[in-house]
C-alpha cells in the first residue's frame, strides 16, 4: 500500500510538472536601420530592439550571423 502511494505521488508530481510549466517564449529582435550604405572602413552604428510582445524579460540572447560575402569582420 506505501508503495502503491509513492508510485501515485511520483506521477502526480511529473504530470503536474508537465501540465503547469511553461515554456520559453521568443521574442522578436529588429535591427534598425535594416539597410543603408555605408563606408569601407568606417564604424558604423546600429540598434537592436526587442519586442518581447508585452512580456517582461530579465535577459535576452541572440546569434549574430553575417553572409559569407560582406568579408571580414570585427565584432
Amino acid at each position: 500500500m506505501r508503495k502503491l502511494n509513492k508510485v501515485f505521488i511520483f506521477l502526480a508530481v511529473i504530470f503536474s510538472v508537465f501540465l503547469f510549466g511553461h515554456g520559453a517564449l521568443a521574442a522578436k529582435f529588429y535591427i534598425s536601420p535594416q539597410s543603408g550604405a555605408q563606408a569601407l572602413n568606417k564604424t558604423f552604428t546600429v540598434d537592436i530592439k526587442i519586442d518581447s510582445q508585452g512580456d517582461g524579460i530579465n535577459a535576452a540572447q541572440a546569434k549574430v550571423i553575417f553572409p559569407a560575402e560582406i568579408g571580414n569582420k570585427n565584432c
